[in-house]
């Protein structure tokens, strides 16, 4: 029998998908926010097919968010 704790730790980097569903909005959106600067662009590119964003650069872009969110007017105020 294995008494080893079962550890299960969140990815580090993430597939638009799972980057999108991280931030909170659908994969269009999420596009739209990257491509507007309001989400970071990918971190990583390999090949056409894997695209990853790092967790840890989302999470400081929606600090970002929450920071300036009591003083913005809109979406152009936070990129």
């Amino acid at each position: 029998m294995n008494n080893a704790p079962h550890i299960s730790l969140a990815p580090r980097m993430l597939r638009r998908p799972a980057a999108a569903a991280y931030y909170g909005v659908s994969g269009g959106t999420f596009d739209k926010l990257v491509q507007e600067g309001i989400a970071p662009k990918p971190s990583l590119k390999y090949g056409a097919r894997v695209v990853l964003w790092d967790r840890v650069e989302i999470d400081k872009f929606i600090d970002k968010l929450q920071t300036t969110a009591a003083t913005c007017e809109g979406w152009e105020d936070i990129g």
